[in-house]
């Protein structure tokens, strides 16, 4: 059992506690409530590895998890929506990519990379990268 939450952040040294915070808060990570951090909790984590680069043409869960985001958060900040969630990064994907850099002050190339899944969501101290799900890490 962790006595202290500085343990966490050796675990994942990029988000710490905050990753456990805004995945909670998004509602995207809801653990059994045991009081303690077992297996569970630890393989829940990330390892601080790198996250999937996403382009038109990307498609699987974490471009289904992206749309997801960028559905539910589009309606009060940055307002273009990938209209739909089907795990295909087609044009609207795209579109709505944009206006979430564009949004959040990086640079806007239709691309999902290490600048955007940095982007702040201004939730919990959450990013993009913590509220797609961490469970998309590369190997």
């Amino acid at each position: 059992m962790l006595k202290a939450d500085s343990e966490i952040p050796k675990r994942c040294p990029r988000n710490g506690l905050n990753v456990i915070h805004a995945l909670w808060n998004l509602k995207l990570w809801r653990p059994v409530v045991d009081g303690i951090v077992g297996p569970l909790t630890w393989n829940a984590l990330p390892d601080g590895g790198p996250m999937p680069t996403l382009q038109q043409g990307s498609t699987g869960d974490v471009v289904r998890s992206l749309q997801t985001v960028l559905t539910n958060g589009a309606a009060d900040q940055w307002v273009t929506t990938p209209q739909g969630i089907d795990g295909d990064f087609g044009p609207h994907t795209r579109a709505s990519v944009e206006a979430f850099q564009s949004w959040g002050g990086v640079r806007v190339d239709e691309v999902v990379g290490d600048q955007t899944w940095s982007v702040s969501l201004h939730a919990a101290s959450s990013t993009l990268e913590s509220a797609v799900g961490l469970n998309f890490l590369l190997n």
